[in-house]
């Protein structure tokens, strides 16, 4: 066992006593065992008398140190070149209330090898999804801090990138610990948007494994009901109205901050910040709406290329293919799907062109009669397009987008799934003849 082993050549009292109730817990008998035991038994045992110390009465010897090797024990130069005694006192460095201190003198590689064996031991919880406690990673951080401060002549190359290592360990336990804590207080309360938020947060992090369990039961228990076939339509129209369904206020999109933080040039940045959900042609630096995987995120920059394309913004010979090729990602992709419709709303919302904008309304018409939003972006969508229903142009385009999303809502999941996949994608030829007005609008509903 690599973090026992470690705990031993560090002879950290601390880093022992975990190392060996972790190994106890799960049930290992190894060889380092035995070594530790009688390591941890020589550590805390008191010391021998010294020939001619002075003894108080009834046999009993003067106050000392804890143990042979203090760094607070004056040592005579055969001490400093004696194996067992070229270890610093480590045990200082266990927790002692809120104070995690460290022997002034305490040499550096003594210290890191104790970090060593605590890191070790709290990247082995939180792999097995394990309860982490802030003095564990405070009692870290104060070694990492001491480490840093010794400057980088100290180490190696290889011991600075277990240094390196350290922190990283030590930042991933911090992030776990954040989210629990947020997870647990989201818990408490009853605000649905704050418990998605606690569980978002939660994904990808090792999180203890009933903790997560009881934040999706408890999430499961506030979901608002989804709409059925049942349903009033009207009622859902009016709940769909309200500001807090307005675009802007989807829980997954991202700041404004956020979203213009790779841009280095202020004057650019602040605009890409204020235009961030209004037409703009300039190309997008991120997502607009928070995607787990990178390589979405790079898909999203190239879809909004698409769409200028398709707006005229930017120059293509083809500007159908450019919508075909929107529909089609959105179709094969479901989690793309709410960064499309965010993406067209975008394009649509304050866009002066008239021809641009129109484009910009088929896109949305195509996009919904293939593919629904998620569920949780279907009242946010429902609200934008209400905004529309009445316009004198785009109304038609608004309405049918209206009539469409409504029958996907009175669909179960697994039967929106299932018509996507039958549904045929138009081709680029049929979306060139609905631009060019060669083929009947399917979008324009009869009165």
């Amino acid at each position: 066992m690599k973090v026992l082993q470690l705990a031993i050549d560090a002879k950290d009292i601390e880093a022992l006593r975990n190392s060996m109730r972790h190994a106890s817990d799960a049930g290992l008998r190894v060889p380092q065992l035995s070594e530790a035991e009688a390591l941890l038994s020589a550590l805390l045992a008191p010391p021998a008398d010294v020939p001619g110390e002075e003894t108080l009465a009834g046999g009993e010897a003067p106050e000392s140190p804890s143990f042979r090797g203090s760094p607070n024990t004056p040592r005579t130069p055969a001490d400093a070149t004696s194996p067992t005694d070229s270890w610093p006192d480590l045990e200082s460095m266990m927790v002692d209330g809120d104070d995690y201190s460290i022997p002034i003198d305490a040499a550096p590689r003594d210290v890191l090898r104790a970090a060593l064996a605590a890191g070790e031991l709290l990247s082995s919880k939180i792999d097995a999804r394990g309860t982490l406690s802030p003095e564990e990673v405070s009692s870290l951080g104060s070694r990492i801090k001491f480490l840093c401060e010794s400057g980088d002549e100290e180490f190696s190359v290889q011991e600075l990138l277990q240094l390196q290592e350290l922190e990283n360990v030590q930042d991933t336990a911090k992030k776990n610990i954040e989210a629990s804590k947020d997870l647990e207080e989201a818990m408490e309360g009853d605000n649905y948007d704050q418990m998605l938020r606690a569980m978002d947060a939660c994904e990808g992090m090792n999180i203890p494994s009933e903790l997560a369990s009881l934040g999706k039961k408890k999430l499961h228990s506030m979901e608002p009901p989804e709409a059925s076939k049942e349903a009033d339509m009207e009622k859902v129209m009016e709940v769909a109205r309200g500001v807090r369904w307005r675009c802007d206020r989807y829980i997954y999109l991202r700041t404004a901050e956020d979203y213009g933080r790779s841009i280095w040039r202020p004057g650019l940045r602040r605009q890409h910040m204020s235009s961030m959900l209004t037409f703009t042609s300039l190309v997008i630096p991120t997502s607009l709406t928070k995607l787990k995987k990178p390589e979405d995120v790079k898909q999203s920059i190239s879809l909004w290329k698409n769409l200028l394309s398709l707006g005229g913004v930017r120059k293509t010979t083809f500007p159908a293919a450019q919508a075909h090729a929107i529909v089609k990602k959105g179709a094969s992709c479901p989690s793309m799907r709410q960064e499309i419709f965010m993406q067209i709303i975008k394009f649509v919302n304050g866009n002066t062109d008239a021809q641009k904008c129109w484009r910009g309304w088929v896109c949305m018409c195509l996009c919904i009669s293939i593919f629904g939003p998620s569920v949780d972006f279907e009242l946010y969508l429902l609200n934008f397009l209400l905004l529309h229903v009445e316009h004198p142009q785009i109304g038609p385009y608004a309405r049918f987008c209206v009539s469409t999303l409504h029958e996907e809502m009175a669909l179960e999941e697994e039967e929106m799934h299932e018509r996507v996949r039958r549904k045929q994608i138009p081709s680029a030829e049929y979306i060139c003849g609905i631009l060019n007005g060669q083929v009947a609008n399917p979008f324009v509903l009869s009165t």
